[in-house]
């Protein structure tokens, strides 16, 4: 439809591999007005060449500032609004669809609860599902469509679970 898509208004975000790309992407491309990070590993070959100055987020599981250089690179890099999150008891696999599909498939498979807590991490499925789409909603909202809300401002009781990472 005519008029939908503001190229003003791009936006960009990905998993793993993906939240490299868009920090790479967002980076190269002025027109990407905000990146988004779900557990990137942030191992770019060749190193960041320059500052980024447009908000970038980072949702953390594995690739954490305190444990992974790259990710820790990649933070020095931002000069814009950044903000860099934690779910506890999340993985990997967390920020996807796995935590919905994966306790359906060890039911079928007869998976012990640890068999499946090996996958997905101790996070609760639900919740897990509420951070992955609340916050990257909000962060885009306010960076995209200047609809400013609370949720990126500290701590919620709606998600315990969500660190905000100094």
């Amino acid at each position: 439809m005519l008029g939908s898509l503001d190229p003003r208004r791009v936006g960009a975000f990905g998993w793993s591999k993906g939240g490299t790309a868009t920090a790479c992407a967002t980076l190269a491309d002025e027109r990407i007005r905000a990146g988004l990070s779900l557990d990137g590993p942030m191992q770019m070959n060749p190193p960041l060449a320059g500052d980024l100055d447009r908000p970038f987020m980072m949702m953390s599981a594995v690739f954490n500032r305190a444990t992974d250089p790259e990710a820790a690179a990649l933070w020095s890099h931002l000069r814009g609004w950044r903000l860099n999150i934690q779910a506890q008891g999340a993985v990997h696999v967390s920020y996807g669809d796995n935590e919905a599909l994966f306790p359906q498939v060890a039911k079928l498979l007869g998976w012990s609860g640890q068999q499946l807590q090996d996958v997905i991490g101790t996070l609760d499925p639900d919740q897990a599902v509420k951070i992955q789409q609340a916050y990257p909603l909000a962060f885009f909202d306010e960076h995209l469509r200047h609809r400013r809300g609370h949720l990126l401002d500290g701590p919620s009781p709606a998600f315990p679970a969500v660190t905000f990472l100094p």
